[in-house]
């Protein structure tokens, strides 16, 4: 699905994955796909999470943006994967996974010793 902040497609995202966006100090407009926009007030050095649910009203699927918290955030994203390059669509999104590696759970393959 598309998501624009601030009217402008930055990203394609699928479930399981995301990406980090650099903005500007102030109030900006976030959506998924066709999706009511969220609006987000943002503070210089402090960082703002959004996940995208999914509600079901009958027959009808709507993607809704929900602003999360950063402990409940820390907890998802060790799950997630970070976008490919390819959609990244915005000079502003990231084109590399931001987290520490070194801190991440790797898998080890049989005869690996720690």
């Amino acid at each position: 699905m598309d998501i624009a902040c601030d009217d402008k497609i930055v990203a394609k995202v699928k479930a399981g994955r995301f990406f980090v966006v650099n903005v500007t100090p102030g109030r900006h407009a976030v959506s998924a796909g066709d999706g009511i926009p969220v609006f987000m007030e943002t503070r210089p050095g402090e960082k703002s999470f959004l996940r995208v649910d999914r509600e079901v009203d009958g027959q009808t699927v709507m993607l809704v943006l929900t602003k999360v918290d950063s402990s409940e955030a820390a907890k998802e994203i060790v799950h997630l994967a970070y976008i490919d390059a390819a959609k990244v669509l915005s000079s502003s999104v990231l084109k590399e996974d931001p987290r520490d590696l070194g801190q991440r759970p790797q898998l080890k393959a049989r005869g690996d010793r720690e």
